[in-house]
């Protein structure tokens, strides 16, 4: 249980720092099996992180870079860049993001004190 609460902290602290350096992230339509996301303005995030130099903004640089390492790279409507991502959660609660599992970034985050 502790350890859902800590990936389920990691996962609100990742939606508000993209959302405070501008990205925008989109649910669509839940599909049966998982959930679709589009993040546009991942880069401006990561921008505003990296110019912090503070250790909590490098750990936040250092997460979303594997994050955006699994994303579909697309272009949004507005020219900008976007990360489209499929997450499904398997049986054996394992998270897929795109196919991959996730486990070892989550491990990682989890890691750092």
């Amino acid at each position: 249980m502790e350890k859902m609460m800590r990936r389920m902290m990691i996962g609100l602290t990742v939606a508000g720092l993209l959302m405070a350096g501008g990205a925008v992230a989109q649910t669509a339509k839940t599909p049966p099996s998982g959930t679709n996301i589009s993040v546009v303005g991942l880069e401006d995030s990561l921008s505003k992180l990296q110019a912090m130099k503070t250790r909590n903004a490098a750990q936040a640089v250092l997460f979303l870079q594997l994050i955006k390492g699994v994303g579909k790279k697309g272009t949004a409507a507005d020219g900008r860049s976007q990360y489209d991502y499929r997450i499904d959660v398997t049986d054996s609660g394992g998270v897929l993001v795109n196919g991959i599992d996730i486990a070892p970034i989550l491990n990682a985050a989890n890691a750092v004190k």
